[in-house]
């Protein structure tokens, strides 16, 4: 994790999600979006693979952690993928797809380190298997739910139409990676089980949350109120922002409308935005009496999908190398000791040896 993403949860929040990948990323679309035709055809596939790899590497990623900074991390980096994607399957779909896929990141991550700084605030960390029992948190529980929806891509998030419309586009320009994007997906969604336990889990009977805990509760749900509505509107959206978007960046790039849904599509959407928001509370209004704890399933904590994660190691790897470097480290650390040996040879009492042995040569050679 970088040291900034170590600080306090709201400002490396503001500064993680609108700070350095934004600035990142519509630079990879200016980038991309010059280069347009002249771009060769393995450049652009050479794209799509590497940004279907990040996002398989850091749904992985994101399985295998229990700490909710390293979690909002790995969701980060995976819809940094999704932008490489659509960087790579043509210059239409990055135009179109690409500014709704960086604000989606931006907004999700935004939600989610607000949310933590909640958690954070009350139970004093953020790993998964150490909180106790601090919960529910309703608004910032909703934030997370919200954010982890609209990461993956599930309909009722404004993550749903930046998916949607980059699918789209990959039937027609690279199909293979489709299976792929959608595993990425599915693994980074298996990632943010356990983050939405943490915040959903019911704690004490008299152990209420704090009113000076609500007002983080409530900036978290700011952002997450965006990424819903924006979902409920992707018409609008489209007719006074992205069609904009798309002629300032290809303005030799006819700008061709997305798929938008019909009235039933659209009624679908409103329905799934509202079962994200009503099931959770609903659900937690029936809590009335708590359960008797498993002793087995471990009381301190949520207990996340770890067998899932330890078989994804391997590919968590290649995103986190912490221990192939250490391995590489330690490996140096050998050899160095084994060539300090080798030149104690001719160090001190060695030293007149060594050179006596190497005259007798010389001498040797010119007989």
């Amino acid at each position: 994790m970088s040291p900034l993403a170590e600080g306090p949860a709201a400002l490396a929040g503001a500064l993680v999600a609108l700070g350095l990948p934004l600035l990142g990323g519509y630079t990879l679309i200016d980038f991309a979006i010059d280069l347009g035709p002249a771009a060769p055809s393995a450049w652009r596939t050479a794209l799509v693979a590497a940004g279907v790899l990040t996002l398989l590497v850091c749904g992985a990623g994101a399985l295998r952690t229990t700490r909710m900074r390293q979690i909002a991390g790995w969701q980060l980096s995976a819809q940094g993928g999704c932008l490489l994607v659509a960087a790579g399957v043509s210059e239409a779909s990055l135009a179109l797809a690409a500014p709704l896929l960086l604000a989606n990141l931006a907004l999700t991550t935004l939600a989610a380190f607000l949310a933590l700084a909640a958690l954070e605030r009350r139970a004093g960390t953020d790993d998964l298997t150490a909180l106790g029992e601090s919960g529910p948190f309703l608004l910032a529980g909703l934030a997370v739910l919200i954010a982890g929806a609209s990461a993956v891509g599930v309909p009722g998030t404004l993550g749903f139409w930046g998916k949607l419309w980059l699918v789209d586009e990959l039937r027609r320009g690279a199909p293979w990676a489709v299976p792929l994007l959608l595993a990425g997906s599915s693994l980074l969604a298996f990632g943010y089980v356990a983050p939405v336990a943490a915040f959903w889990r019911r704690g004490s009977p008299d152990g209420g949350v704090p009113a000076e805990l609500r007002s983080a509760g409530v900036l978290a749900a700011v952002p997450a109120a965006v990424l819903l509505v924006g979902a409920l509107v992707p018409g609008p959206l489209w007719q006074q922002w992205l069609a904009g978007v798309q002629r300032a960046l290809a303005p030799d790039v006819a700008p061709e409308p997305p798929r938008l849904p019909g009235l039933a599509g659209l009624l679908g959407v409103v329905l799934a935005a509202a079962l994200l928001v009503i099931v959770p509370l609903a659900g937690t209004r029936t809590q009335g009496r708590r359960k008797m704890a498993d002793p087995e399933m471990g009381a301190e904590g949520v207990i996340p999908p770890a067998a899932l994660g330890e078989s994804l190691r391997g590919i968590a790897m290649v995103g986190a190398p912490d221990a192939a470097l250490l391995w590489l480290y330690e490996l140096i650390q050998q050899l160095s000791a084994v060539l300090s040996r080798l030149l104690a040879l001719f160090e001190r009492r060695y030293y007149l040896a060594g050179l006596l042995i190497a005259m007798i040569v010389v001498i040797l050679i010119f007989i």
